[in-house]
């Protein structure tokens, strides 16, 4: 089977099974890309796949250091659930990637924004045009509600319901996540910002045609707070707002449980990385009540 079938079959079915847009296209990603690997390596088509191939494309990606062992691993991970999805269909005879050793993930620091970054990002905007509030809107949403990437620039005004956001997160799955006070009056001040300029506007966050802001555009924010506020050893990312909320909310003493909601995990052994990261609550708790340095228990 040539590799365009064999992909397109593949996408139909996650399609039909109600994967996630962003879902199948780091899908359609990882496949292409291999396929224009195994192409130009003189291989055509899903059934004269060799372990060895699949090898040597992930010796590729690591190439250079071009891409980071979770990239590769995502690489790896997907084109393992369409061998063997092809297999179990049927449409080779064998599954190459059960003889290819999975590559390492690598150990993933996960950071946070400290206290005076976040005052640098937030005092870096220029509140007095519409796309310098929109970005200053958009990193207020990311810090008070911890929404994924996907997840922000998928907002439209009908999932704001109360002082609740109506998120479809991974799996298609909805959950609410609350509206902070103080986010919902930034919210109403740029909706109004954003109604005078674009009044058909389908998309709560827009971009200069008045169309939804979208990934890209979304990162294109993210490297303009980098360039501005100049903050180094941090990757001003969606992702670092999100883990940012939610060692916050553990410090100031939020419920595990009422997190993993919030963030909408499967798990709460996802969830529980954050308590890892508390070091500035850990010290200063400890600066309060260890034993050595506080003994007024002797007394």
């Amino acid at each position: 089977m040539r590799f365009r079938d064999a992909k397109d079959l593949f996408i139909h079915a996650k399609k039909a099974a109600g994967m996630s847009p962003e879902t199948i296209r780091d899908y359609e990603s990882s496949i292409k890309n291999f396929c224009l690997f195994a192409v130009d390596k003189g291989v055509y088509s899903a059934e004269d796949v060799s372990p060895r191939l699949i090898e040597e494309y992930l010796i590729f990606k690591r190439r250079g250091g071009k891409n980071s062992p979770l990239t590769v691993f995502d690489s790896y991970r997907d084109m393992r659930t369409w061998f063997r999805w092809l297999k179990k269909k049927n449409y080779i005879p064998e599954c190459p990637i059960d003889e290819v050793d999975a590559p390492r993930k690598g150990r993933q620091e996960t950071r946070v924004f400290t206290v005076k970054e976040i005052g640098i990002i937030f005092s870096s905007f220029d509140k007095k045009s519409f796309f310098g509030y929109r970005d200053f809107c958009i990193c207020k949403t990311l810090l008070g509600t911890g929404l994924r990437r996907a997840e922000l620039v998928n907002l439209k005004d009908e999932d704001m319901v109360g002082n609740m956001f109506r998120v479809i997160g991974k799996g298609n799955k909805y959950r609410a996540v609350p509206i902070p006070n103080e986010l919902s009056s930034i919210l109403g001040h740029y909706i109004s910002m954003r109604n005078e300029l674009y009044p058909d506007a389908k998309y709560l966050f827009v971009n200069v045609t008045g169309k939804g802001l979208g990934k890209e555009g979304l990162s294109m924010v993210m490297r303009r707070v980098k360039e501005r506020t100049g903050i180094q050893g941090e990757r001003v990312s969606c992702h670092t707002f999100r883990h940012t909320f939610a060692t916050m909310f553990l410090e100031n003493g939020g419920s595990i449980a009422y997190l993993q909601k919030i963030l909408g995990h499967s798990s709460i052994s996802t969830t529980e990385k954050y308590l890892h990261l508390q070091t500035s609550g850990i010290r200063h708790e400890h600066a309060m009540y260890n034993p050595l340095d506080n003994k007024d228990w002797m007394i």
